[in-house]
């Protein structure tokens, strides 16, 4: 009977080692489960395939023939100069072209593109008035490519009451009958503006010569932006190394450099969040 009693005994202390052993797995099982999903539906990791944002995103990293990569987060407010993907706007109803754009202006917002004379010379400037202001604000972007041909003395301005207006930008926002959109308003300064409309984003691209973005397509609808670009990982060829056949294949390391990267970025929404409140 002893041995009977003893072996039940362990036999019930093995068994609710296993017990709690199955509900730390089961719980972590879970979190990390639930974990995944969160960050694959948060995140997504796209690379950069064209020049319309040179300088801050390249194709082509020193010659290496590949792009920058870049993390989006697809819970955001747009707010003015994020960096944002967004489904391109004649391909809205199959959503299966991105573009990298940088947010300008937004809902209510009235912006214009014309030419002025800056220490330069005469270069083009984007002027925008907020929703809700009265102060018209000419933007000082610093992140424009100014490399290869000049955006401003390569596209001729448009010449309307004596304003030289960008000719892009003209001929989709302002220009009479043929305009596409009709939210035109002459501000304080005597020059015309276009109006976002509602829930619609305004983007350009930093290389303004080259880049296909709201002046070509018109606003975007905020429903078809992706998400904000959160993280950049610069060169990404670094990483890859050829196979015998020829074909690029990343390495082990460039899943790590990835997560090293988002998770900064989350530990440091966390500080400030903490910070914050």
């Amino acid at each position: 009977n002893y041995e009977y009693y003893q072996t039940e005994k362990e036999n019930k202390k093995i068994g609710k080692v296993f017990n709690i052993c199955l509900t730390v797995f089961i719980i972590l099982f879970v979190i990390v489960g639930s974990f995944s999903i969160w960050f694959n539906v948060t995140f997504r990791f796209y690379t950069v395939s064209g020049t319309s944002m040179k300088p801050t995103l390249n194709p082509d990293v020193n010659g290496s023939g590949f792009q920058d990569g870049v993390y989006v987060s697809t819970n955001f407010d747009l707010d003015y100069g994020d960096i944002i993907v967004l489904y391109r706007p004649d391909d809205t109803e199959h959503r299966q072209n991105t573009i990298i754009k940088r947010v300008i202006a937004t809902e209510g917002d009235y912006v214009t593109i014309k030419m002025v004379d800056t220490s330069q010379g005469q270069r083009y400037k984007v002027f925008v008035q907020r929703a809700g202001s009265d102060q018209i604000e000419m933007l000082e972007e610093e992140y424009i490519y100014t490399g290869g041909l000049d955006w401003s003395t390569n596209l001729s301005p448009h010449l309307e009451s004596g304003v030289l207006y960008e000719p892009r930008f003209y001929a989709t926002f302002l220009q009479g009958a043929d305009a596409e959109f009709d939210n035109k308003y002459v501000l304080e300064d005597g020059s015309l503006y276009y109006k976002v409309g509602e829930d619609q984003v305004f983007f350009l691209g930093d290389n303004r010569l080259v880049s296909s973005d709201a002046r070509v397509y018109g606003c975007a609808d905020v429903d078809d932006v992706v998400g904000e670009v959160v993280v950049v990982i610069n060169d990404i060829k670094q990483y890859f190394v050829q196979n015998e056949n020829g074909a690029w294949e990343s390495t082990g390391e460039f899943w790590f450099v990835k997560m090293r990267a988002i998770f900064g970025y989350i530990f440091d929404k966390i500080v400030e969040f903490f910070s914050w409140n």
